[in-house]
């Protein structure tokens, strides 16, 4: 199977955003999926990844995968930035 940059571009971002709807404003899994379908139903067949048609599933596995690249991230999303400490020598 061959992929491209802007396929796994695309992928990349729709998860984060998912993420963001979810966590962040509060939308529901089931009004995300619901759009991502109406959406999807526009692509053309060639444009559609099979399996993927806006399941619950599918965005409940997006926002897990998003939620575990910004924890990969480190401490920068956890919490506020620490200051710089001048160190004497």
């Amino acid at each position: 199977m061959r992929t491209t940059l802007t396929s796994n571009t695309e992928v990349i971002e729709r998860k984060i955003r998912w993420f963001y709807e979810n966590r962040v404003r509060g939308v529901s899994i089931s009004a995300l999926a619901n759009d991502f379908a109406e959406r999807y139903k526009d692509l053309p067949p060639d444009d559609r990844l099979p399996m993927i048609d806006g399941r619950r599933k599918d965005v409940r596995e997006g926002i897990r995968d998003a939620e575990a690249w910004l924890s990969s991230s480190g401490p920068i999303f956890i919490g506020p930035p620490m200051r710089a400490q001048r160190i004497e020598t």
